[in-house]
């Protein structure tokens, strides 16, 4: 959870200070910039929502006693496909890229329900 924090952070800093410069000395329009500007924060908008996610998963499993992390590793695998997906994309260009970002999304949701299924059925 930290990690994550600590990573949502430094791309966000990147995003507001060096990614536009970046994209215009790639040559591109400002509108696709704009576009991917946009992508990027919504990554880093995402990114550290389920960064306080993972910091209250853990805290919630040290509560339970019971150490089920499955809830993490569907917020980390969703955060690489979702987040991940669109940082490279907002860098690269590469549009296969996004075509991912559905499936992170998909593997967020799936963690926030697997978490509200234990929540009910794993009682301290």
């Amino acid at each position: 959870a930290t990690l994550a924090g600590a990573l949502f952070v430094a791309i966000g800093a990147l995003g507001a200070h060096f990614v536009p410069s970046y994209l215009e000395r790639q040559g591109l329009a400002s509108d696709v910039i704009a576009k991917r500007v946009h992508n990027l924060e919504v990554g880093v908008r995402y990114h550290a929502y389920h960064a306080l996610a993972l910091l209250g998963v853990s805290l919630w499993m040290m509560q339970v006693g019971k150490p089920s992390c499955s809830v993490g590793v569907l917020f980390m695998v969703g955060l690489l496909l979702f987040s991940g997906f669109l940082y490279v994309y907002t860098f690269t260009g590469i549009r296969w890229t996004v075509h991912v970002v559905p499936l992170g999304g998909l593997t967020l949701i799936a963690g926030w329900l697997v978490w509200a299924f234990q929540i009910f059925t794993l009682r301290p």
